[in-house]
């Protein structure tokens, strides 16, 4: 089933019609330990997977992969558990998310073991099982990385994949163009959704790269909050049609007005 960008933006905002920009406090937890990234917290039974958590002092945390109960601890190898992701997933579409990206920056992507992936990107994608759009996170720190990466995400059956630009030294916008081609190529099954963050992978992709990133019609979305909304109206000039943008939470009001057809 391959993803495109006008079924991704139907979907969002059919589903953002309704939205409001409260915020509701459901439940109070306490902070059992913090390590490596990761949180431990008791009294949160509800919380899911990319829900908000909001820490003392008024920090918001995305919530990271679901983890065992030693997935703080640097001696664990095995710290994804699969029973608590498949119970959340099943929450979330439940709930009636329509969209579900795995393996991004907080606590996932990069303090995953290789199995550890493997085991995250079956799991999920065994869960979903199709019934909503998936996008598993391939990003990693050289190109040969995230091929094995991606190799594992299709082998397991997914449809498509969150990729940012290898980021361990810094790369040029020429080489991300390539990056992007190459891996269109390599994957013509797989749906490409651009991770876009120059701030931990060390490249800013402008909107002139665009002309050339839209010719791979792999690339059907972004995820973007990187933006003003004067290079944003320039953005959506050049990809409208071709990728569909997903930018904070926070930054829905006014980028919906724009063209971003949902957030993160």
């Amino acid at each position: 089933m391959a993803i495109k960008p006008e079924e991704i933006t139907s979907i969002i905002e059919r589903e953002l019609e309704a939205y409001s920009s409260e915020l509701e406090v459901e439940s109070v937890g306490t902070i059992l330990r913090i390590g490596d990234g990761i949180a431990t917290v008791y009294g949160l039974q509800d919380a899911m997977m990319s829900e908000l958590i909001e820490f003392p002092g008024g920090v918001m945390g995305m919530m990271p992969a679901f983890t065992t109960d030693d997935g703080g601890d640097i001696n664990a190898t095995n710290t994804v558990d699969t029973g608590r992701l498949k119970t959340g997933v099943d929450r979330m579409i439940g709930d009636g998310i329509d969209v579900i990206s795995t393996t991004g920056s907080f606590g996932e992507f990069h303090t995953l073991l290789d199995e550890e992936f493997e085991t995250l990107v079956r799991a999920t994608i065994e869960t979903v099982n199709q019934r909503i759009p998936l996008f598993i996170g391939c990003t990693a720190l050289n190109s040969r990385e995230a091929v094995r990466k991606m190799t594992v995400a299709r082998d397991a059956g997914a449809e498509g994949v969150l990729m940012g630009v290898p980021f361990y030294f810094p790369s040029t916008v020429p080489n991300a163009i390539r990056f992007y081609h190459d891996i269109g190529e390599l994957f013509p099954t797989l749906s490409i959704m651009i991770y876009h963050n120059p701030t931990l992978h060390n490249v800013t992709l402008p909107v002139a790269a665009f002309k050339e990133i839209t010719k791979n019609a792999n690339v059907v979305a972004m995820k973007d909050s990187h933006r003003g909304t004067t290079e944003f109206i320039q953005l959506q000039e050049v990809i409208r049609g071709h990728i569909s943008v997903f930018c904070n939470q926070l930054q829905y009001h006014p980028y919906a007005e724009l063209g971003a057809p949902g957030f993160w």
